[in-house]
């Protein structure tokens, strides 16, 4: 590399040196400073770059890099660190070309290798990161990043056993790699040995004591293993430690729900210890987790409408809500941005037919629609803080970057949901395949959407989430040179979580609702079939939750709301969608009964229909027609029917027999605490200790929700906020 002619070799040994010893910022301001007068210096370029990269100054880490290879282009170092801060962000084409180019440039660049396998591991095609990372450890035995790496695509394809092994090579070289030793965890509890996964996170409390990665895992192995009080003193530990990530604060809350709802009957004394800690680390704080914890925790119950007027006291002293133009010209104010005045939210329980009913409002002519259920968590505070965090004249570009498969369905980019980060949604919600032949993506012009919007918040002096959201809609019409003077949006909020769903709530004064329904036992199986089949009890319970305790959200006592049969859609369509319609407050059009989205016929999720020709039918019956029990015997039926009585009976599904449902509820008691048959079955397909099984947080979680539904129908013989169904004409 180029010698700095004019500086003496000591000072970049010594921004080496601080490099090394973890000041970046340092290493980077004294660099940026240097390079002034010394602009092509690869050593400066090099120190700005590693240092930016490490304070995740992507961009102009990236920067520093491009420039360094433009200087250097025969230096593989530079298109490997390019590379890499690429891949940081996602870039994944792009950071294979520089991988490419640095292994041309040095065929045996072990580090380049290992990177050009995390590549692969990012888009997820794991078979194909193995390779480059065994090449790696081919140039470089000793590489215990790569044996890192090749245990991580192991691990990822849930090849635990081999993955194990790649960890404890690692180790040899490196015999207090942390981060193989907990994957080694993460491999036990992956093949259901819990009590060796234990073994290991214990093992990093004894090298690093203050490890909160490990705790963590410790509890929640606690907490399946039904030790659930050690798990919520763990828990507790955890948040008291200053030095725990926002992810982990949220991961713990949301377990904390489920330990606390598991005992809050059975050691109502610990229960309340509980809360009582958690009251005295945050009471004062100005965060919403509490709030949201016992709201979670009192849904159902006569006392929601008090914790959901905490939760909603709490937000709205929250700081972060409104951002200001600091370059409005009050002659602005003359050319307001004319914005949709009504919202109609469209909101899911189990598997009812969402998409179904989107897709045939997307395209008319009165109504803004965004596609797919993108922004279901839009209105999480992790989202808005994300969209502003840079400023005003940022955030057109950071709401792109958040999302960017609006643009293009093709994107594997994370979208943020209920269940976390998932990748490729436009794909599995069928957007990739759009049109006559199957062949057409769902694509927005990036650059007119970004110059719309930012002409559009140009002529706002504020903006909170829902006014930019409004904005949003109006832009992409705009993109779409589509009729913008459109007053309503339709808003599929499908699966939010508790904290999008009542903040969305508050902000969104104006707004209706919709709640899509179906014959709950053949819409709750269909919901939690893939986690029946595939393991995941936790999400099985889960979905039964929802199930249950979603037909009389308070929020739906809050707002107009009306709940559509999708029964009634595919029987009836011709009057379901007239008197939707007048709910709405819109006409009635011909494209209400066609399945598309920007114009295109859509086929259905994962191109369920089987139709090379056409188009698809979507008042096809073969969704309700379905028998039950698929999972639920019929002693499981006879339970959740009783359970679910007050709903089949005020939408249609059962006539009215209140005498025998009174007896029948008097039977089901002792029935909900002993094993259900589908649970029986779930044991037998996945070889799982029927004495282990029953002891689990997830096994009693589900006999206390049973058992508060039970009691809430045992006082009142109905559900106190039931939402109404649609009135069909």
């Amino acid at each position: 590399m180029n010698k700095l002619l004019s500086l003496q070799e000591n000072l970049i040994n010594q921004l080496f040196l601080l490099y090394d010893c973890g000041k970046f910022e340092l290493v980077s301001e004294i660099s940026s400073d240097l390079i002034k007068s010394f602009p092509n210096s690869d050593i400066l370029l090099n120190l700005i770059g590693l240092s930016n990269r490490e304070l995740k100054n992507y961009n102009i880490s990236e920067n520093a890099f491009k420039r360094l290879t433009k200087i250097q282009p025969n230096y593989p170092d530079g298109f490997n660190n390019l590379g890499a801060v690429l891949l940081d962000q996602s870039k994944t084409k792009d950071a294979k070309e520089c991988f490419e180019r640095a292994i041309f440039l040095n065929k045996n660049y072990a580090e380049a290798y290992n990177n050009y396998g995390n590549v692969f591991i990012k888009e997820g095609e794991f078979d194909k990161a193995i390779p480059k990372i065994k090449k790696a450890i081919n140039l470089n035995p000793n590489y215990f990043q790569a044996y890192l790496n090749l245990g991580n695509a192991f691990y990822q394809n849930k090849k635990f056993e081999y993955a194990i092994k790649s960890y404890k090579k690692a180790l040899e070289i490196s015999p207090n790699l942390i981060d193989a030793i907990y994957n080694i965890g993460n491999c036990f509890i992956g093949l259901g040995e819990l009590k060796k996964g234990l073994v290991e996170f214990k093992r990093i409390l004894s090298i690093y004591p203050k490890n909160l990665k490990s705790k963590y895992k410790i509890a929640t192995i606690y907490q399946d293993t039904g030790k659930i009080e050690s798990a919520l003193s763990l828990f507790i530990e955890i948040l008291s430690d200053e030095s725990k990530t926002f992810e982990m604060e949220s991961n713990i809350f949301n377990s904390l729900f489920f330990s606390l709802f598991a005992i809050k009957n059975n050691k109502p004394k610990f229960y309340k210890s509980i809360i009582k800690h958690l009251e005295a680390l945050y009471l004062k704080k100005n965060k919403t987790d509490l709030a949201i914890l016992k709201y979670r925790l009192n849904k159902g119950s006569i006392q929601i409408n008090k914790y959901y007027d905490e939760f909603i006291e709490k937000i709205s002293k929250e700081n972060y809500h409104k951002i200001s133009n600091d370059n409005f010209a009050e002659t602005d104010s003359n050319q307001q941005n004319n914005k949709p005045k009504k919202i109609i939210a469209l909101f899911q329980t189990g598997r009812a037919g969402t998409g179904l009913l989107h897709s045939l409002i997307d395209g008319h002519s009165e109504i803004i629609t965004l596609p797919s259920s993108y922004f279901s968590e839009y209105f999480d505070i992790k989202i808005w803080k994300n969209i502003i965090k840079d400023g005003w004249s940022e955030i057109v570009d950071n709401f792109i970057k958040n999302y960017p498969i609006l643009f293009n369905a093709n994107s594997s980019a994370a979208v943020s949901t209920i269940d976390g980060y998932i990748k490729d949604l436009g794909k599995s919600e069928g957007l990739c395949n759009m049109g006559k032949l199957k062949n057409e993506t769902l694509l927005i012009n990036k650059l007119s959407f970004k110059k719309e919007l930012t002409s559009l918040i140009h002529k706002e002096k504020h903006l909170n989430a829902l006014s930019f959201f409004k904005l949003v809609h109006i832009a992409y019409e705009k993109a779409l040179i589509n009729e913008t003077k459109k007053n309503i949006i339709f808003y599929h909020i499908h699966n939010p979580d508790t904290y999008s769903q009542l903040n969305f709530n508050r902000l969104a004064k104006s707004s209706k609702f919709i709640l899509m329904v179906r014959e709950p036992l053949q819409s709750c199986e269909s919901w939690i079939k893939h986690a029946f089949n595939h393991d995941d009890y936790n999400t099985v319970v889960g979905g039964i939750y929802q199930m249950l305790f979603e037909i009389d959200n308070i929020i739906f006592s809050k707002k107009p709301t009306i709940g559509i049969r999708l029964e009634d859609l595919k029987k009836d369509p011709l009057n379901t969608i007239k008197s939707l319609c007048k709910y709405i407050g819109i006409k009635e059009e011909k494209s209400l009964y066609e399945m598309t989205f920007q114009n295109k016929i859509w086929w259905g999720e994962k191109l369920v229909y089987e139709i090379k020709s056409g188009k698809p039918d979507p008042f096809d019956k073969k969704a309700i027609n379905k028998k039950i029990g698929e999972i639920f015997s019929l002693n499981d039926q006879f339970i959740f029917e009783t359970l679910f009585y007050p709903f089949r009976k005020k939408f249609g599904y059962i006539e009215k027999n209140d005498r025998k449902f009174l007896k029948d509820l008097k039977k089901i008691r002792q029935m909900i605490d002993d094993i259900f048959d589908f649970e029986k079955k779930f044991i037998e397909i996945n070889k799982k200790n029927k004495d282990d099984f029953i002891k689990s947080c997830s096994y009693k979680f589900l006999r206390e929700v049973l058992k508060e539904r039970w009691s809430t129908l045992n006082k009142f013989q109905t559900y106190p906020n039931l939402i109404n169904p649609l009135k069909i004409k």
